[in-house]
């Protein structure tokens, strides 16, 4: 679901050669990919936990993502189930993958 999300909203998931349902990337996997943009899903999230959560990345600052400040967690029950938001959701993280494509 998520990775169909990604998709749509013009990204690549760099673990789409994975036959899971759901990824769990060790640092060294991490590492091994460099994505350039990391997001992250959680159903809710405080805004304390939000920055620290964040934060826990930065030991891997060789990952472009995390060098380019470009770590995302989104605290949205609509963004991890799928439903009639799936529209909503792409947009998004469209605009969080390619802000330059929607002016403000």
């Amino acid at each position: 679901f998520i990775h169909d999300l990604v998709e749509a909203a013009g990204g690549s998931n760099v673990f789409a050669d994975v036959k899971s349902e759901a990824v769990q990337a060790t640092s060294e996997l991490i590492l091994a990919r460099r994505p350039s943009a990391i997001l992250e899903f959680r159903s809710s999230v405080t805004d304390d936990a939000r920055r620290r959560e964040i934060a826990t990345w930065d030991r891997l600052a060789t990952v472009p993502a995390v060098r380019n400040g470009r770590v995302h967690l989104f605290a949205d029950p609509k963004m991890s189930i799928a439903g009639p938001r799936v529209a909503e959701v792409v947009e998004i993280i469209a605009r969080t993958l390619h802000p330059e494509a929607f002016p403000r």
